[in-house]
C-alpha cells in the first residue's frame, strides 16, 4: 500500500516517414542532370523515399553506357594496337570480356542485395542523352576525317607481327582498364531500369558497340598511317575544318562526361555547402567552377598516356577486377546462409548445394532428352542440335555463377595490379623529369607570339 507500481509513460507517436496514398507532388524545378536534385540521390544522408520512378528501358540504358565511355577509346586505341602488334585485338577482346564478366557479377550483387533489403531500390535519378548526340556527331566527323585523309606510305606500314614485350602488354592492360570502365555508374544505372536483371545486357551491348566502333576506326587508321600514328589520333589527322569542329565537340563531350561521372561529388559538395536543391544559379556556378578546376588540373599533366597507365593500372584495375568478385563472393555467402537458415527453420536440416543459381527450365528439357536417349528413343537432328545448345547454355550458366571463376578473375586482377603499380612508380619519376606540362607549353607558345 505504501509502494505503488510505477506507471509506464505512454509511447510517443513515431515521427518516421510514412507512406501516404496521395500521388507524389510535381516538382517545380528541373530535376534532370546536370542539375540533379539531391533528394533523389541515394548516397546522401537524411533522404526520404521517392515514389516517382523513371524506369529506364533497355535501349536508353545501352545509350547511356555508350555515352559514358566517351571519345577516349576512339582517339587512343589506334596507337595502342600498333604498339601491341599481333596481340592487339586479342588483348582488347580479352580485357573487354573480363570487364563484361565483372559487370555481370556487380549486377548480380545488387539483385541479391535487394532480397535482403528491398528498400534500397526505391531511389532513382534523371538522365539526359544530349551528350550521346554529340558523341554520334564526333564519330561521324572522325570517320570522315579518316576516309578523306591521304595515306602515309604503304598500308599497315611498319606494323610488327612479333609478340610484344611484357611492359607493352601491361601498359595496354592499364589503358584498356582506364578506357572501358563502366563499373562506377553500373549500379546507379541498374536502380533506374525497369527490369534490373537486364543491366547486364545493357553493359554488354554498350561495351560491344563502343568496342566495335573503336576497333573499326583503329583498323582504318592503322591501314592508312601505320606506325606514324601518334598517341593521340587527332595529332595525326590533317588540318581541316572538320577536324577543328571535331576538336570543339570532343572538348564539349569530355566536359559532359565529367559532369556525368562527377555527379555524386557535385551532390556531396552541394550538401556540404547547404545549397538549395532547387534549380539555381548557385548550383550552376558551383558545378561550372568544379569542371573548370578539373580542366586546369589536367593542363598540368605532362603526358595523358602515362596518366592512363598510372590511373588505369593502379586505381581503376582494382575497382574492375578485384572488388566486384570480392563483393560477389561475400554477398553469395550471405545469400547461402540466409537460404539455409530459412530452409532449416521451415523444413529442418536439409543438405543443399547452393553454389549455383536455381536451375532454369532449359536444364529440365536437357534432362528429358537424356532420359529419352537412355530409353533407346532415336532423336532427330533438330533435337540433337537443340540438345547441344542446351549443353552450351548449361555450362555458360555455371561459368557465370561459379565462384571459382570469380576467384580466378580476382587473382588475375591482383597480380596485374601489383606488377603495373611497380612499373608505374618509375613512370611517375620519368613523367615530370623529361616532359613539360601542357600549361607550360601553352604559356611558352603565347610568349613566342608576343615576341613576334
Amino acid at each position: 500500500m505504501f509502494f505503488k507500481r510505477r506507471q509506464k509513460p505512454a509511447l510517443r507517436p513515431s515521427r518516421a516517414y510514412y507512406h501516404s496514398n496521395e500521388p507524389p507532388s510535381i516538382q517545380s524545378h528541373n530535376d534532370q542532370r546536370p542539375f540533379l536534385s539531391r533528394a533523389r540521390f541515394s548516397a546522401l544522408p537524411h533522404l526520404h523515399k521517392i515514389e516517382e520512378r523513371e524506369n529506364l528501358t533497355l535501349f536508353i540504358a545501352v545509350l547511356y553506357v555508350v555515352d559514358l565511355f566517351g571519345v577516349l577509346p576512339l582517339i587512343t586505341l589506334p596507337a595502342l594496337l600498333v604498339q601491341l602488334g599481333v596481340l592487339g585485338i586479342p588483348l582488347v577482346l580479352s580485357v573487354i570480356a573480363l570487364q563484361i564478366y565483372t559487370s555481370f557479377l556487380l549486377s548480380q550483387c545488387w539483385i541479391m542485395a535487394e532480397s535482403f533489403d528491398p528498400s534500397i531500390s526505391q531511389k532513382s535519378r534523371g538522365l539526359t542523352i544530349f551528350s550521346l548526340v554529340v558523341l554520334v556527331i564526333i564519330v561521324i566527323l572522325l570517320w570522315f576525317c579518316l576516309f578523306t585523309s591521304a595515306p602515309l606510305g604503304k598500308p599497315f606500314e611498319g606494323v610488327s607481327l612479333e609478340l610484344p614485350s611484357l611492359l607493352a602488354l601491361l601498359n595496354g592492360y592499364s589503358i584498356l582498364a582506364f578506357q572501358f570502365d563502366i563499373h562506377p555508374m553500373l549500379l546507379t544505372l541498374q536502380i533506374d531500369m525497369q527490369q534490373r536483371s537486364q543491366v547486364y545486357w545493357a553493359a554488354f551491348s554498350g561495351i560491344t558497340i563502343t568496342c566495335a566502333i573503336a576497333i573499326f576506326g583503329s583498323i582504318i587508321a592503322v591501314y592508312k598511317f601505320g606506325t606514324m600514328i601518334a598517341d593521340n589520333l587527332l595529332e595525326t589527322l590533317p588540318k581541316s575544318v572538320a577536324l577543328y569542329i571535331l576538336l570543339i565537340l570532343m572538348a564539349l563531350q569530355l566536359c559532359f562526361s565529367v559532369i556525368v561521372g562527377s555527379s555524386a561529388m557535385f551532390l556531396q559538395i552541394e550538401n556540404y555547402l547547404r545549397i538549395n536543391e532547387a534549380f539555381s544559379w548557385k548550383r550552376i556556378i558551383l558545378r561550372s567552377t568544379v569542371v573548370a578546376l578539373e580542366v586546369l588540373i589536367a593542363e598540368f599533366v605532362p603526358s595523358f598516356d602515362v596518366l592512363m597507365d598510372i590511373v588505369g593500372g593502379t586505381i581503376i584495375a582494382p575497382l574492375v577486377f578485384i572488388l566486384p568478385p570480392l563483393l560477389y563472393r561475400r554477398i553469395s555467402q550471405m545469400e547461402r546462409t540466409h537460404q539455409r537458415v530459412a530452409t532449416e527453420s521451415s523444413y529442418g536440416s536439409i543438405p543443399l548445394d547452393l553454389n549455383f543459381e536455381p536451375v532454369h527450365t532449359d536444364i529440365e528439357q536437357l534432362l528429358m532428352l537424356e532420359q529419352q536417349q537412355r530409353r533407346g528413343v532415336a532423336l532427330s537432328w533438330r533435337l540433337r542440335l537443340h540438345k547441344c545448345w542446351l549443353h552450351i547454355l548449361k555450362y555458360w550458366h555455371r561459368l557465370k555463377c561459379d565462384l571459382t571463376m570469380s576467384l580466378s578473375v580476382m587473382l588475375f586482377g591482383v597480380a596485374a595490379t601489383i606488377i603495373s603499380t611497380y612499373l608505374n612508380i618509375f613512370s611517375i619519376h620519368d613523367l615530370f623529369r623529361y616532359e613539360a606540362t601542357c600549361f607550360f607549353n601553352m604559356t611558352k607558345d603565347v610568349a613566342k607570339l608576343q615576341k613576334n
